[in-house]
């Protein structure tokens, strides 16, 4: 285990391994004088082009709570970043088996009595669903994906534009897919199981009717709730939608990539209101 302390922000880093036989790979953000609040937050960070657009968010987040007094998890997808595992096996289940480890090594490791649990895009599904069982557990998402077919429709739509400026009209994706076994999605492989993943898998389903408060974080310079999540902010309750202005473009990392301190300000509000 390494460890860092901040001694300007009062934070101590510890990063490590955990989990078996693939291990995740995490970074725990802790109050350096050890007085922290009860509740703890565990990050599930994104996978594919989303892991790299997303980073400086979640250590910006996970810094300033742990300043405020309270413990955070970081933790990276097996097949993303330094976790084990191959990006080509990395499915939906394979994200929900990862949330519960997290879940599990947060409860041992953080010295907290609850825990809160933010994600962005894709891994939204996943920590709605390993929430199923778990009614309560205050959930922050950052542009969740509602359905995973749109989701890939987005991005080979980017991938067409990328490949018509370089090497022509892309290959069709169930061609490239019985070719060689996975999609090339911007450099990234997508195994069959992750692209083909059943159309029943949305939002709505996997966060199911267990009742806890949700605040689900718009990255857009509008007034508006686009009508995917005003869908879900209607169908629940307990759901708060949150506009925070931030041009991201997640299929396309720019040079210098957006911050999005807003959303970040606006989350480490709603998890210390907790």
């Amino acid at each position: 285990m390494a460890r860092r302390i901040d001694s300007n922000l009062g934070v101590v880093e510890e990063v490590e391994f955990f989990g078996a036989p693939e291990r995740l790979f995490g970074c725990r953000h802790l109050p350096a004088d050890g007085a922290g609040r009860d509740l703890g937050l565990v990050i599930c960070s994104p996978v594919l082009c989303d892991f790299g657009a997303n980073y400086r968010r979640e250590v910006a987040l996970a810094r300033g709570l742990a300043a405020a007094g309270v413990p955070v998890l970081r933790y990276h997808p097996r097949g993303c970043g330094h976790s084990d595992g191959a990006r080509v096996d990395l499915t939906l289940d394979t994200l929900v088996a990862d949330v519960a480890t997290a879940l599990a090594h947060a409860e041992e490791r953080l010295g907290v009595t609850r825990l809160a649990v933010l994600a962005t895009r894709l891994s939204s599904l996943a920590a709605a669903a390993a929430l199923r069982d778990r009614p309560g557990v205050p959930l922050a998402l950052w542009e969740p994906v509602t359905k995973p077919r749109s989701y890939f429709r987005a991005g080979l739509r980017a991938r067409a534009v990328h490949r018509l400026s370089s090497t022509g009209p892309p290959e069709e994706p169930e061609a490239e897919l019985a070719r060689q076994g996975y999609l090339d999605l911007l450099g990234i492989p997508v195994g069959r199981a992750l692209y083909e993943t059943a159309a029943e898998r949305t939002l709505a389903a996997e966060l199911g009717d267990a009742p806890r408060p949700v605040l689900l974080v718009q990255f857009e310079d509008t007034a508006a709730v686009r009508s995917e999540y005003q869908a879900v902010v209607d169908a629940r309750p307990d759901v708060t939608a949150r506009l925070c202005p931030c041009d991201e473009s997640w299929w396309f990392i720019p040079d210098r990539a957006a911050p999005g301190d807003e959303a970040v300000a606006a989350t480490r509000e709603w998890i210390l209101a907790r």
